[in-house]
């Protein structure tokens, strides 16, 4: 047996069809039906192995231009939020509701990141995770800069590689704004995982969908 013919083994809709075949079910409804039901068992599997919720997620933003252009898609492992890479810090107090512009300032002429007057010079060194945004009501793809450990758990503050500034928010005004000046500091719930694998191209249908649809 050659490795094609081997491979094919491994392709659930081979089965589909010899099974849809043999009991002369097979039309275009339950292919389709089967197809949902593929894709969802393959979504669930990845979830279990990754210990992710969203495991896979495609890329419909330029805000990681280089690294993940729009229409690629990205493997989400779960992670234990103290693994995550970046720059750490302690904050003795709880940033769940605390939106203090002097705890963060940003200098971007020279990539400078303070938190409570210790400076970080910001990179590309910290791990690449994907948030929901509860302010937004999305899922965010951008790389960590600070990782700030707290006795209320670990958050961390983020910023896409080719945006000119970090993740910030002005709670003042409705839905998001480029104007935002406040830090918005991603609790360690809210994150689904890190980026460890990226599939060029995979994330065309979706990236389609938004940009025609607006989903």
């Amino acid at each position: 047996m050659n490795l094609r013919a081997a491979l094919r083994y491994l392709d659930p809709w081979y089965h589909w069809d010899v099974v849809a075949k043999y009991f002369k079910v097979k039309n275009p409804i339950t292919d389709l039906a089967f197809t949902f039901f593929a894709a969802f068992f393959i979504f669930y599997l990845m979830s279990l192995v990754l210990h992710s919720r969203r495991p896979i997620v495609a890329v419909i933003s330029p805000s990681m231009i280089p690294d993940l252009p729009p229409g690629d898609a990205a493997l989400v492992m779960g992670v234990d939020p103290r693994e995550i890479r970046a720059p750490e810090v302690y904050y003795p107090g709880d940033l769940r509701r605390r939106y203090v512009l002097s705890l963060v300032s940003y200098d971007p002429k020279s990539m400078t990141l303070s938190f409570q007057g210790e400076n970080f010079r910001i990179d590309r060194n910290g791990d690449i995770i994907v948030y929901y945004d509860d302010l937004c009501g999305r899922d965010i793809i951008h790389r960590v800069i600070l990782k700030i450990r707290t006795p209320h758990g670990y958050f961390f503050l983020t910023k896409g590689d080719n945006n000119p500034v970090p993740d910030f928010y002005c709670p003042d005004v409705v839905g998001c704004s480029p104007a935002c000046i406040y830090p918005y500091f991603i609790p360690e719930e809210n994150v689904y995982g890190k980026i460890v694998l990226k599939i060029p191209f995979l994330g065309i249908p979706r990236y389609l969908l938004a940009r025609i649809f607006g989903v």
